[in-house]
């Protein structure tokens, strides 16, 4: 949802306190007069009880813009929370509210989610600013992009580096290094990855001595070894991390999916 009038908020913010509390008391109005009479009657109707009053809303807060990507999931921008002023922005059940992203990553997600929240972006203003990001994704360090992930379940090995059909990737990623570490006679320098870890996981090229496509490691325990084997696969990383976690969020916005890689060539050509 796109608010046409993105200054609103500075407007209200200005406003004296009487006519805030008359927009909260209007609005909760809506919900008490005409919303709950209204559910309670297909409460009445539908459920044939005569409790109607089993279910029924009170108002939270008032927000003047927000992006509902799907039930639980969204971001808007607060007004008013029980009849104070506020001004903030809330999240909840989107991509940069899970553990499992790195705070480096999250914090680039935030900005774009500000952007439409707080800044009023345009469609150019996504796709330029990740068109930006990836251009300089690929200086990132490994523990810049890497997911936090928990090794919960154990697979076996059927070999060195092959894994049974049905394996997940945390679990190849795990014992892909443990292989690896024990192959290089590290065993001794860093720790074997365990069942109940919480490890790092990112996806690297896989053009690597091993072919392998992902690894995981203990957290800021990065191998220095394996920097001359292994590199980042930033292109999957960007999409992973940053294109796929977005993607609800364009439909939200309507939004056209853009691939950053593509554009950057696009550009090239078009001098």
């Amino acid at each position: 949802l796109r608010q046409q009038k993105p200054d609103l908020p500075k407007h209200i913010h200005n406003w004296p306190k009487t006519w805030k509390q008359k927009l909260w008391d209007v609005t909760n109005g809506l919900v008490q007069e005409k919303i709950n009479p209204y559910v309670r009657n297909l409460v009445k109707e539908y459920c044939h009880t005569t409790q109607s009053n089993v279910l029924s809303y009170e108002l939270e807060y008032v927000s003047s813009i927000g992006i509902y990507e799907g039930k639980k999931h969204y971001a808007t921008r607060k007004l008013f929370n029980e009849g104070d002023m506020v001004d903030s922005v809330k999240f909840a059940g989107i991509e940069l509210k899970k553990a499992q992203v790195p705070k480096e990553m999250k914090a680039f997600l935030a900005e774009i989610y500000d952007g439409i929240l707080l800044h009023n972006w345009s469609e150019m203003d996504y796709v330029n600013y990740t068109n930006e990001l990836y251009n300089k994704f690929s200086s990132f360090s490994i523990d810049e992009v890497s997911f936090w992930k928990g090794y919960n379940t154990e697979r076996q090995a059927i070999g060195f580096l092959q894994m049974q059909v049905g394996t997940t990737g945390i679990a190849k990623a795990c014992t892909y290094y443990n292989q690896i570490i024990d192959k290089m006679k590290l065993g001794k320098k860093y720790d074997e990855i365990r069942v109940g870890d919480k490890v790092r996981f990112c996806y690297i090229v896989p053009t690597n001595m091993y072919g392998i496509n992902c690894i995981a490691y203990k957290p800021g325990a990065w191998p220095k070894e394996f920097n001359e084997i292994f590199n980042v696969d930033y292109h999957v990383m960007f999409n992973k991390i940053i294109l796929d976690p977005l993607k609800r969020f364009r439909e939200a916005c309507k939004f056209e999916n853009s691939d950053p890689s593509k554009q950057v060539v696009m550009d090239i050509f078009s001098l």
